[in-house]
C-alpha cells in the first residue's frame, strides 16, 4: 500500500515538473533571451555582469576578479 502511494506521488510530481517546464516561458517565469543574452526570472533580467574585454586577461589577478563577480 505504501509503495503504491509513493509511486503515485512520484508520477504526479513528474507531471507537474514537466508542466512547469512547458508553461514557464509563456508565463514569463523563467526564460533565456538569446538576443540580449540574459536570463529572465519572474520578468526581471539577470546577467553575470561580465563585459566585453573584462574576461580576456589570462593572469591570476584577472581570473580572480572574474571569480569574485560570481559572489
Amino acid at each position: 500500500m505504501r509503495n503504491n502511494t509513493i509511486q503515485r506521488l512520484r508520477r504526479v510530481s513528474q507531471l507537474l515538473f514537466i508542466l512547469l517546464i512547458i508553461v514557464a516561458p509563456a508565463l514569463d517565469i523563467f526564460r533565456f533571451d538569446v538576443d540580449t543574452i540574459r536570463l529572465i526570472v519572474f520578468g526581471s533580467e539577470w546577467d553575470l555582469g561580465l563585459k566585453e574585454g573584462f574576461y580576456t586577461g589570462r593572469s591570476f589577478q584577472d581570473a580572480s576578479h572574474v571569480a569574485w563577480q560570481f559572489f
